[in-house]
């Protein structure tokens, strides 16, 4: 299943969950799913943040409204 954006609400930089996943709007209006380990922040954590705070202030990152850092798909 794909993110819609009647299903997703905006995030806060200091909201993210390592291991939850959420969604970055692309430029055609679809989402791509996204997520990071504890194991990636420990290598690149500064860079991470970093770009979290850019797309947070653009508007670029959201979460499932009804079930946050969960993906859409069952299996996940």
């Amino acid at each position: 299943m794909n993110a819609e954006a009647k299903d997703l609400r905006p995030i806060k930089a200091e909201e993210l969950v390592a291991g939850g996943i959420f969604y970055k709007k692309n430029p055609d209006g679809s989402y791509s799913t996204c997520c990071f380990h504890a194991e990636e922040m420990k290598k690149n954590g500064n860079w991470i943040l970093s770009m979290t705070k850019k797309y947070v202030k653009e508007g670029l990152l959201f979460v499932r409204i009804n079930q946050p850092w969960k993906s859409f798909l069952k299996h996940l």
